[in-house]
């Protein structure tokens, strides 16, 4: 009985490691299947039930990690040598996983299997490491998009003043400065989630959350040179009017 209970203890503890919102869900899904393993008094049941649940985790953990792969080809403005390390991660992930779901569908005894079913957590880390990495270096892409576009803004106002003669008062600079801070702190979101390792999931964890402060910074940053921006081009226009209404 005491080993019935730690195992499925240990089960639903290492499942609800797993990341939010995947977390959440994952206990969702199996919450009932957990119970009727718990419910159940004989060992051949028992292990069709395990069974079902290992193969249901790890299909599970192929379909997320196939959507993260996609979400990585589309991250364009990342290092590719980053990407490609984390693809070649989920490539192997996936091949890994697709072979431990044929051997647990074959496994016949019970211990057997619990051992097979615990790795699917351990040994993969899947929501822990490899999704947050994915999800996080496509945020740092798009936001990189968006660092872009801004920058466009400011070569095209810089050269209608230089132009013109005419004053921003300052906006545009200020605008380069966040533009460039925001650069800095998506660059060393990226060097955290490259630095996230299977083997060590506290500090995959830790360094996750560093990331997503360092991209949260720099959202907040690029909104306030977009800010700046509109800023830029009213002055631009008010010293337009003034110049006019000097003519």
């Amino acid at each position: 009985m005491f080993r019935k209970i730690l195992f499925t203890l240990t089960i639903i503890t290492l499942v609800s490691c797993v990341a939010l919102p995947a977390a959440g869900q994952e206990i969702g899904n199996d919450a009932e299947v957990i119970k009727e393993y718990i419910d159940s008094k004989f060992d051949a049941a028992k292990i069709a039930i395990l069974t079902t649940l290992g193969k249901n985790m790890i299909q599970r953990r192929i379909n997320a990690l196939s959507t993260g792969q996609n979400l990585l080809a589309k991250a364009r403005l990342v290092s590719e040598d980053v990407k490609n390390v984390l693809n070649d991660e989920i490539e192997d992930t996936i091949t890994n996983l697709s072979t431990l779901k044929d051997s647990i569908d074959s496994e016949e005894d019970l211990e057997a299997l619990k051992s097979k079913v615990e790795s699917i957590v351990v040994n993969y880390r899947v929501y822990l490491v490899q999704l947050p990495k994915a999800h996080g270096l496509a945020v740092i892409s798009h936001y990189r998009t968006i660092s872009t576009k801004l920058d466009e803004i400011i070569e095209k106002l810089s050269d209608k003043v230089d132009e013109l003669g005419l004053s921003d008062e300052g906006a545009i600079e200020d605008a380069k400065a966040l533009i460039s801070s925001a650069s800095s702190k998506l660059k060393q979101a990226e060097d955290k989630f490259e630095e996230m390792q299977i083997e060590w999931p506290a500090q995959a964890t830790t360094l996750n959350l560093e990331a997503r402060e360092l991209i949260i910074g720099a959202k907040g940053d690029l909104h306030e040179a977009f800010i700046k921006l509109k800023e830029a081009i009213s002055n631009i226009q008010e010293s337009a009017e003034t110049e006019e209404d000097e003519e």
